[in-house]
C-alpha cells in the first residue's frame, strides 16, 4: 500500500472542472491539485490498486465505488471511471476520470439498513438481528465448547404505566430501561428488543452456571430502580427466563 501511495504521488492532473472543485470543497484548482494523496483516505487504497492492476494488464477503462475525504475532512461516497484516452493506451500519459457523487444514497441505504435491524424506539437490536447473532454465538460457542445463556425478560408493570401516565412516558421508560439492561454488560453481549415490553440478552464466554444467577438478579435490581420521567415517579419490575446452550438447545 505503500507503492500504492507513491505511484498517486506521480500522477498529474492537467484539468479539473468546477463540479469537481466543489464537489471536493477546494477555494480552488491549485488547492486541489496540492492535496490529492490527502483525498484519498488509507481504507481506499486497495480500490486504488485495483485500479492499477486492472490498467496494467491491459484494461482501458475501470470503474468502482470508492470512499474519498473533502478538504474539509468529510467522507465521500463516489463512483470512481477511468477511461484512458485513445492512442494513449500504452502510456496512460492522458485518462480521462469522472466522479460521480453517490454519498446521499449510501447513507440512505445505510439507514435502510439500520431500521431493517434495529428497534426504532431503543436503538437495540430487533428480532431479525437478534435472531442472527444468536446463531453466530452458538456457532462460536459450539467450535469453543462453551456455554451461552439467552435471557427472556419481561417488564412487570409496564401496561400500568402507560395508563396512569400516557404513552410517551412509557416509551421513555423502555428507552431508560434498555439502557440500563446495556450498561454493565461487554462488547460482545446482545440486547435486543423482541416486543412491546420484552428484551433478550444474550450472553456469551461462561464457564460455570452458578454465575449467571448473581447478574439475573442484578438485572433485576436495576430495573426495579425508580424512573424520573416528566415530574413522575414510574416503578417497574422484571421476570425473566433462562435458556442455556447447549443444555436447553441447540439452535435459536
Amino acid at each position: 500500500l505503500d507503492e500504492v501511495r507513491n505511484l498517486l504521488k506521480l500522477i498529474g492532473i492537467i484539468n479539473i472542472n468546477q463540479a469537481t472543485l466543489k464537489l471536493f470543497a477546494a477555494l480552488d484548482k491549485n488547492e486541489l491539485l496540492s492535496g490529492l494523496d490527502n483525498m484519498i483516505p488509507d481504507e481506499s487504497l486497495p480500490v486504488i490498486a485495483n485500479e492499477f492492476a486492472t490498467l496494467a494488464n491491459g484494461e482501458n477503462n475501470f470503474i468502482s465505488e470508492i470512499d474519498q475525504r473533502n478538504f474539509r475532512g468529510e467522507l465521500l461516497h463516489v463512483v470512481l471511471h477511468l477511461t484512458v484516452a485513445p492512442g494513449y493506451e500504452n502510456t496512460w500519459s492522458k485518462v480521462f476520470v469522472s466522479i460521480l457523487d453517490i454519498t446521499e444514497r449510501k447513507m440512505n441505504e445505510s439507514n435502510l439498513q439500520y431500521l431493517s435491524s434495529h428497534d426504532q424506539l431503543t436503538g437495540l437490536a430487533n428480532r431479525t438481528l437478534l435472531f442472527d447473532r444468536l446463531q453466530l454465538a452458538i456457532n462460536r460457542s459450539k467450535r469453543n465448547h462453551s456455554q451461552l445463556a439467552v435471557f427472556f425478560i419481561d417488564l412487570d408493570g409496564f401496561k400500568s404505566i402507560n395508563d396512569r401516565f400516557g404513552h410517551a412516558v412509557g416509551d421513555q421508560l423502555l428507552v431508560l430501561a434498555a439502557r440500563r439492561l446495556q450498561s454493565g454488560l461487554r462488547d460482545t453481549d446482545t440486547v435486543a428488543r423482541v416486543g412491546g415490553d420484552e428484551f433478550n440478552l444474550v450472553l456469551e464466554n461462561f464457564n460455570e452456571i452458578a454465575a449467571i444467577t448473581p447478574l439475573a438478579e442484578k438485572i433485576m435490581e436495576t430495573i426495579a430502580l425508580p424512573y424520573q420521567i416528566e415530574g413522575n415517579l414510574c416503578h417497574v419490575t422484571c421476570s425473566i427466563g433462562i435458556s442455556i446452550y447447549p443444555m436447553d438447545g441447540e439452535d435459536p
